[in-house]
């Protein structure tokens, strides 16, 4: 599979903020503080951004820092196991995973409440 066809949810969705704001790349650039190119290669999804970045485009941008979070992280899932054969069952393996992790940390919270 084509990885700029992989991550260009996250990249069309920067370049549309962007271009809402009426910024051309090279101003969006020097404002974010960021190299030119390095944007250039997030709007075109040949780059997924850091966490720094990340922070950096939601408070320009002013949109939710998870709304972005979820869109990187979801595409570097995908950009990791999309051409694995087995990728549906390896995310379905996750989901569980991860439904246990949230239900051993909601009863931990809920030990340190009886606690106090």
């Amino acid at each position: 599979m084509d990885k700029t066809v992989e991550r260009q949810s996250f990249g069309k969705h920067i370049r549309s903020l962007r271009e809402t704001k009426g910024k051309l790349l090279r101003q969006a650039a020097a404002d974010l503080d960021v190299d030119q190119a390095v944007l250039s290669k997030l709007e075109n999804g040949l780059l997924l951004p850091s966490e720094a970045i990340i922070e950096k485009l939601a408070a320009y941008y002013k949109t939710g820092i998870d709304e972005l979070r979820v869109q990187a992280y979801a595409e570097k899932i995908v950009g990791e196991v999309g051409e694995f054969k087995h990728a549906e069952k390896v995310i379905s393996l996750v989901k569980e995973h991860l439904a246990s992790y949230v239900g051993a940390e909601k009863q931990g919270k809920k030990k340190s409440k009886k606690e106090k």
